[in-house]
Formats: structure tokens, C-alpha cells, sequence
């Protein structure tokens, strides 16, 4: 297992999660654990609703994906679609958005109408539970990317997209 973390406590992870350069490894295989025991108790949380919880999702969904036409907005690139809980393309769209950088009252009035106008449109109520779940896991997903790609400048990608967790997570309940 050492050899899979290599490295990682040379990264400056500390601004986001609040311990110190000893404990920086620790801490972020510690909140890795906590958010895929979260993911591993998913399909038990997810079986256990009714069938109206499942719905077609488009599974890539972010604001790249939305044209905008003289009809309204359009979703495109529909290859990715699947079937399951809506708070799966809920949260990939907010995390999304968060890492944009945008001003903060652009995101929350764009989280605010997603999340309301979903639940208006659809009668389905959002389970914040899963919501979050779902977030922090897309979360470690688009963190993981800088990690894996190594491109010039992933470092201090990462760093920035791990110092807006908190702003992500504020979208999830405006």
C-alpha cells in the first residue's frame, strides 16, 4: 500500500485538509477511506428507495454540455447516459461548477435554480444525503484527474481544486 501513496505527503494538501506536513498522508488516505465508505454503502442506500428514485441521466453532466438555442437549452453529448438516482447528475453538475472559479453569487444562483427547478420539474425530492455522498465523490474523481494526467501544472490544479471542497459543498444546500 506504501508504494500506491508514494509521494503523496510531498503534495500540499494541507490548506484543505487541516493537519499538518506529518500528517498529510494519513489525512487524505483518511478521508479517501471515509468517502469510498460512503460509495460502498451507495448501492444499499440506493436499493432501498422505490423505483421512482431511478430515472435516465445524461452522466457526463456539466454546462459544456448545455447549448443554448432559441427553444431553450439543450443537452448534448448524450453517450454517457445511464440509469439511477438524479443526485448522480445533480452532483457531477455542481462540482463541476464549483471548480469553474466563477464568482460565488453566479454559482449559488446557478446551484439554486438547478436544484429547484429539478425538484419542481420532476416531483422528485432531493436526498441530501445522497447528494453529498455523490458530490464528495465526484469531488475526489475531478481531484484524482491532476493526480493521474501530470500535466504541466497539475500541482497547483489540485491544490486549487482541493481549496474549493468547501465551496462545493455550499452549493449542495442553497
Amino acid at each position: 500500500m506504501d508504494d500506491d501513496v508514494a509521494g503523496v505527503d510531498q503534495y500540499p494538501f494541507a490548506g484543505f485538509l487541516a493537519f499538518d506536513a506529518d500528517n498529510r498522508r494519513a489525512g487524505f488516505l483518511q478521508l479517501i477511506a471515509n468517502v469510498l465508505g460512503e460509495r460502498l454503502d451507495l448501492p444499499r442506500r440506493v436499493g432501498a428507495r422505490n423505483d421512482q428514485r431511478v430515472c435516465t441521466l445524461h452522466g457526463d453532466f456539466h454546462l459544456a454540455q448545455l447549448v443554448s438555442s432559441a427553444q431553450g437549452p439543450v443537452l448534448v453529448d448524450l453517450d454517457s447516459m445511464m440509469h439511477g438516482p438524479p443526485e448522480v447528475d445533480l452532483a457531477e453538475f455542481l462540482v463541476e461548477l464549483a471548480l469553474r472559479g466563477l464568482p460565488e453569487y453566479v454559482t449559488r444562483e446557478v446551484a439554486r435554480g438547478l436544484l429547484s427547478s429539478y425538484s419542481s420539474a420532476s416531483g422528485i425530492e432531493i436526498d441530501a444525503a445522497l447528494l453529498e455522498t455523490c458530490a464528495d465523490i465526484e469531488f475526489l474523481n475531478r481531484c484524482y484527474r491532476h493526480l493521474r494526467r501530470h500535466s504541466p501544472g497539475w500541482q497547483a490544479a489540485l491544490e486549487t481544486a482541493l481549496g474549493r471542497h468547501a465551496e462545493m459543498r455550499s452549493l449542495l444546500h442553497v
